[in-house]
């Protein structure tokens, strides 16, 4: 019942809304997602390169 609920106020949200609105609340949600994903995965190849480094010399 909750879910039906939640997906019906989101349909109503969305047909009712600012379309432009819509687009940058998914471009935010994206851009935080890869934040949270790539980001930390470079600043480890960082670490481990910088490690690597310094064992070798």
């Amino acid at each position: 019942m909750n879910i039906k609920t939640s997906f019906f106020l989101a349909y109503t949200s969305i047909k009712r809304g600012n379309k432009g609105t819509l687009a940058m609340v998914i471009l935010i949600m994206t851009l935080a997602y890869v934040n949270l994903v790539f980001i930390s995965s470079v600043f480890g190849g960082i670490v481990e390169a910088i490690n690597r480094e310094a064992i070798e010399n």
